[in-house]
């Protein structure tokens, strides 16, 4: 800090970091009163949404192709949310080119599990397209958590393929861009969740289940990389116990791609009480882990050519 009697110094380079404190303050301030209040710029989360009334026409949601128009209809809502920060061509370019590449790929089970619990707990006749297709982007909240998952998985256990074509971080120009790629895939579920049910008296359960199962796949990630050696070291089978590898199993994956489908589905159909959702959830579990034991296999002694992974 330089000497307090020079007149050529500001008063916040003369009094220090309180002042900088208080002019921040005041600055920003100064910045909510001139923007917030006048609704320009606010920011994606707190903006008012139109109906989905208005929204583009998606035909048989319940159906691979319906359910794909509808990922076509987020991907560029999710584009004119970045132009609205000010991102460049470039950027919201290279965001649809990572959805379009790691998100609707897979076979996309667990997202159109959603929508036939609802259907199943309502009844196809009782539910409006334009619900339907509300309930359906709460399936590609899940698909959208499942990209990030396996972009960021890929990267941990380098992997080579993915559904049948390079992983995402293997592609020359994208590398260690991928770790990025990952998180903003990850917090897409946020904006689409806000954007269709964020005036919904079931936003906090919803909100509850997805951030839950991200939790829990990610203890699930912990306990399996923790499990194996670092590279080139000694394999400590000590380490890997039946008893560890059901919690990889029931964290990693029976959560996200059997329980929280389900329980999304109840959600939005109504089905709020804990009996209901803990019953659910113990079938779930022992699916889940029925279905990553016969994965793993598949990893250990599968043809690449064939499972294309």
């Amino acid at each position: 800090m330089g000497n307090s009697s020079s007149s050529n110094q500001t008063p916040l380079l003369v009094l220090g970091s309180g002042a900088l404190s208080f002019g921040v303050g005041f600055l920003c301030k100064e910045l909510v009163n001139k923007y917030l209040k006048k609704d320009a710029c606010t920011p994606y989360l707190l903006r008012n949404f139109e109906s989905l009334s208005t929204s583009k026409e998606c035909k048989n949601i319940d159906k691979k192709e319906g359910f794909l128009q509808l990922f076509d209809q987020l991907v560029d809502e999710i584009q004119e949310d970045m132009i609205e920060y000010g991102m460049p061509v470039d950027a919201t370019n290279h965001m649809k080119r990572v959805m379009e590449y790691n998100v609707p790929g897979g076979k996309l089970n667990r997202g159109l599990t959603v929508v036939h619990t609802a259907q199943r707990i309502l009844g196809k006749e009782n539910i409006s397209s334009t619900e339907l297709r509300r309930i359906g982007t709460l399936g590609w909240c899940i698909e959208w958590i499942q990209a990030s998952f396996l972009v960021a998985d890929d990267l941990m256990d380098s992997s080579i393929t993915r559904r049948g074509q390079p992983c995402w971080y293997r592609n020359k120009e994208i590398g260690m861009i991928a770790v990025n790629d990952a998180l903003i895939l990850l917090t897409h579920f946020e904006i689409i969740l806000r954007r269709y049910y964020g005036d919904s008296e079931a936003f906090l359960p919803l909100h509850s289940v997805l951030t839950e199962t991200v939790y829990q796949t990610e203890l699930g990630q912990t306990l399996d990389l923790t499990t194996q050696p670092p590279q080139d070291d000694v394999v400590n089978l000590d380490l890997f116990t039946e008893s560890r590898y059901n919690l990889i199993v029931k964290y990693k994956t029976a959560f996200y791609s059997f329980y929280a489908p389900i329980a999304l589905g109840m959600i939005a159909s109504g089905v709020y009480d804990k009996a209901s959702l803990d019953a659910a959830r113990v079938i779930c579990i022992k699916m889940g882990t029925y279905f990553q034991i016969q994965d793993d296999y598949l990893d250990c002694y599968g043809d690449p050519s064939v499972i294309g992974k």
